[in-house]
């Protein structure tokens, strides 16, 4: 079953103006879907859309099958999500922001001590939310969205501005969240930790889906390329050896580039010697989901 659907989904903030471009992507129910793209990409636009909070100018958006303009706002009873920073009192504890958000909600207070449990933050006391840290925050959001136990969460840059144990907390929260059959849409730019969580990416850019698929359709997208870093002394007559449009970044005198396969190696570093460029530095990166998103957002 899909959980949700876009289809054709345009939008923008004014006239002549397109944010989304003919959006579509797919979520099954059951699953964690990685919403990916760089800042500005137009993520929060598309999930304000999904929330009834703007209206496209085209296409159509089905939550569970349905038509969301059909069962909005009723319907959104089936979502909890957590856009951008959490809405907490500071002055209160964790659980008196959720006493409150229980009458916002008609829900029963016992509830407040299932959610403080999933998201690690029973033991938080009568401990001010001003003095959480920013992962705890987090994790309060994500309790106010769970509280109306919903079938779909929708968390858009959940894990941005969280040090490492915090990201690493939040990732075990919302595996343990997909083991209890809910379906998520992880919205992110930190592209190496969305890998370790979805089962499904989409990839926008500049208001265009790029590309979606599975991850094993992204383990084949791998094994087509082969991420190279090299150390010259010459960056500006190296890079029209090598290829401008192979070229990812450069940094300093380290070229980053994209091959076809392992076997152009040996003909690529014989050609730059041949050239008398001095190459330093010859290695083979791993490939992995942040230099794949560089390839096919830059085709």
């Amino acid at each position: 079953m899909t959980a949700l659907q876009l289809k054709n989904i345009s939008f923008g903030y004014r006239k002549n103006e397109k944010v989304l471009d003919s959006v579509n992507l797919s979520v099954e129910k059951g699953t964690v879907y990685g919403f990916l793209g760089a800042n500005g990409a137009g993520k929060t636009t598309t999930i304000r859309l999904i929330l009834g909070l703007l209206k496209a100018k085209d296409g159509h958006i089905k939550l569970f099958e349905k038509d969301i303009k059909d069962v909005y706002p009723k319907g959104l009873k089936q979502v909890g999500s957590l856009v951008e920073s959490p809405s907490i009192y500071g002055h209160l504890s964790a659980k008196d922001n959720l006493k409150i958000w229980c009458k916002n909600f008609n829900i029963p207070q016992s509830r407040i001590f299932e959610v403080l449990e999933e998201v690690n933050l029973s033991d938080t006391k009568n401990k001010k939310t001003s003095n959480f840290s920013t992962g705890m925050k987090q994790r309060l959001g994500l309790a106010i969205s769970l509280l109306h136990n919903p079938e779909f969460l929708i968390l858009d840059e959940p894990i941005n501005g969280l040090d490492p144990m915090g990201i690493i907390e939040f990732r075990k929260i919302i595996l343990e969240q997909k083991e209890k059959g809910r379906t998520i849409l992880l919205s992110s730019h930190i592209l190496s930790e969305v890998e370790k969580m979805v089962d499904r990416i989409g990839i926008l850019k500049n208001g265009k889906i790029v590309f979606e698929g599975s991850i094993s359709d992204l383990e084949k997208l791998r094994q087509k390329d082969v991420q190279l870093k090299i150390k010259v002394d010459d960056v500006k007559r190296t890079i029209p050896l090598i290829g401008e449009r192979n070229v990812n970044e450069v940094d300093r005198n380290y070229i980053h580039c994209v091959i076809a396969n392992e076997s152009e190696i040996p003909g690529l570093i014989e050609k730059l010697v041949s050239e008398k460029i001095k190459v330093f530095e010859f290695s083979q990166l791993s490939s992995d989901l942040e230099n794949m998103f560089i390839n096919v957002a830059n085709e």
